[in-house]
C-alpha cells in the first residue's frame, strides 16, 4: 500500500531513497515484474531514486514514455 510519507517527506525538502535493494530475481511481494515495482515505486510512491543490482533494467524502463510522474518523460 503507497502511503503519503513520500509527500510528506518532499514536502519537508528531503528527498527519498530507500534502503531496499531492488532485484529482479527476488521482487517485492506487490510486485509481478520489475516493471509493476518500478512503477509502484518511482510513480506512485514517488521515490526520488533506488538502490539495485540491475541499472541496466531501470534505465530501460525509465526511457519508456510515461505521463504524470516526475521521472523522465
Amino acid at each position: 500500500k503507497v502511503t503519503d510519507f513520500v509527500k510528506r517527506a518532499h514536502a519537508a525538502g528531503l528527498v527519498v531513497h530507500p534502503n531496499y535493494l531492488l532485484r529482479v530475481e527476488n521482487l517485492p511481494m506487490f510486485a509481478d515484474s520489475i516493471d509493476d515495482a518500478l512503477a509502484v515505486l518511482l510513480t506512485q510512491a514517488e521515490l526520488d531514486g533506488l538502490f539495485t543490482d540491475y541499472p541496466d533494467v531501470v534505465v530501460k524502463w525509465l526511457g519508456k514514455p510515461r505521463r504524470g510522474t516526475h521521472w523522465p518523460q
